[in-house]
């Protein structure tokens, strides 16, 4: 889920210095504003003097200052990090030491590649369910400009075949720092009817095409390769086999190896959640979600003000002892809370892990350093396979 945008939060934070700049690279100075004598922190001067501006000159501003925001944060500012460190060089340490609304407006002000990059990497940091496979061969990608594109017109070929969308697609390709390589690409979606104010202010209807995400991370060291797409269970291993195709030179074929993740390990009542005591970091269980054979899908959960509190406990109390043989039961689905405490170079907070079986997983954090311990974790209870 995005920030929630505000522009007076936007226009507040960001240094007077920098906003003329900013509307001076738009093209539309406001007028009526006096930067001399403009005091830091009054964006409802700024947000007064954008309302007396051509209505496709707010979209235009409003638009461009979302996007900034969006990476004036705490995990914009490692994503801008990452992609400074792809581009061979170090930002200036003004920009570094002035908090994240300097930072992230200076890059888009100065150096828009890597603006553009950070975004793109913030953005794939945030995104849902991730299917895994670990039966690739350790390969060298290919990651040329023309490899990119033949996996872009495969996606758009694939798409139009199959469903009737994708009609273009472009692609990039990302090297992250955890050693993984990111293939990211964007076909066409259907067309969609959104209703809108025209210039007169008449509800008018109109017709966009966006496009959606198809996400592969292929790690070369472990075999193994995620992919995110918001498309039918049945469609991604034929994605994946076109990354295997294309990228590596291989043909996939369906999964050799057993599921990425065994859930069924939380079957033991007494299964400790052990981890490594330099993290700092502890973990529960949340959530199960459990299949009775031949009878239903049951979700369990404590209610914080319940009686129980232990995942275990709400689920003895919720199930029919009589009926129903622990034993014979399926976890089909588990949430974890981790809580980190703090330390030097992190904060304090709680990220919430979800878990499906046999191949998906969420993990609701863009620190890439939460993100490891997760990793880490799920592998060190065997409940990620090697």
């Amino acid at each position: 889920m995005s920030r929630h945008f505000s522009l007076h939060k936007m226009l507040n934070g960001t240094p007077n210095e920098l906003l003329r700049e900013f509307f001076a690279r738009m093209g539309h100075d406001p007028p009526c504003i006096d930067w001399r004598r403009l005091k830091e922190r009054q964006g409802h001067a700024l947000l007064g003097a954008m309302h007396m501006m051509p209505i496709d000159t707010q979209h235009q501003i409003e638009a461009t200052l979302c996007a900034i925001f969006e990476l004036a944060c705490l995990s914009g500012t490692r994503a801008i990090a990452e992609a400074w460190r792809c581009n061979g060089t170090r930002p200036a340490a003004t920009a570094e030491e002035r908090g994240p609304y300097f930072q992230a407006m200076w890059t888009w002000l100065n150096h828009p590649q890597v603006f553009d990059r950070a975004s793109a990497l913030h953005q794939i940091d945030h995104l849902g369910y991730w299917r895994r496979r670990r039966d690739l061969p350790r390969l060298e990608p290919r990651i040329s400009p023309q490899a990119v594109q033949d996996l872009a017109q495969a996606i758009s070929n694939f798409f139009r075949q199959e469903e009737g969308r994708g009609h273009q697609c472009s692609a990039d390709h990302y090297a992250r720092s955890d050693g993984r390589d990111y293939f990211v690409a964007y076909p066409d979606d259907f067309v969609q009817w959104v209703t809108i104010h025209d210039k007169q202010g008449k509800l008018v209807t109109r017709s966009l095409r966006p496009t959606f995400e198809v996400v592969f991370a292929y790690d070369r060291q472990e075999g193994t390769l995620e992919l995110h797409a918001d498309v039918a269970s049945d469609i991604k291993p034929q994605l994946e086999q076109l990354f295997g195709e294309i990228v590596l030179g291989v043909a996939l074929g369906d999964r050799r190896s057993g599921p990425p993740f065994d859930l069924n390990r939380l079957k033991d009542r007494y299964f400790i959640l052990d981890v490594d005591p330099e993290d700092r970091v502890s973990a529960s269980i949340r959530r199960l979600r459990l299949m009775v054979p031949q009878h239903s899908l049951i979700t369990v959960e404590p209610l914080r003000n319940g009686k129980c509190r232990d995942v275990y406990d709400a689920t003895e109390s919720s199930l029919n002892q009589s009926t129903v043989c622990w034993n014979t039961l399926a976890i089909l689905h588990a949430m974890f809370q981790f809580v980190f405490e703090p330390k030097p170079g992190r904060r304090s907070g709680k990220t919430d892990v979800c878990v499906s079986s046999p191949d998906h997983c969420s993990i609701a954090t863009r620190s890439p350093e939460r993100i490891d311990i997760v990793r880490k974790c799920l592998k060190r209870w065997r409940i990620a396979c090697a």
